[in-house]
């Protein structure tokens, strides 16, 4: 990390849930060390699910994921939203949002 220094770092993550300031938070969090954190320009670009796509491998963990959820209480907007589109195709990419990372690179 040493070499990046005097670099601009600029880290993208992309998921299908829209990417709260907690959830984004919790990526740096479990990414990065606390040494780096602050000269790292993060932006996280929500993106889609195409069940269609996946393996027979991960569409059997994608039923048990979802028996999982239905054994709880209460679901969080992002687990409730991922049992509502478990098994379809969903795409919540734009393209304008390209412009946040053009914006740090200047």
């Amino acid at each position: 990390m040493n070499r990046l220094k005097s670099k601009k770092v600029i880290v993208y993550g992309t998921g299908v849930n829209q990417g709260s300031p907690e959830e984004i938070k919790a990526i740096i969090d479990k990414n990065f060390d606390t040494s780096i954190r602050d000269r790292i320009d993060f932006v996280y670009l929500q993106g889609g699910f195409n069940y269609k796509a996946l393996s027979v491998g991960d569409k059997i963990l994608m039923k048990l994921i979802k028996f999982k959820m239905g054994s709880k209480k209460q679901l969080t907007d992002n687990e409730a939203h991922m049992a509502k589109v478990y098994d379809t195709s969903v795409d919540y990419t734009k393209k304008n949002k390209i412009n946040e990372v053009l914006e740090i690179v200047g």
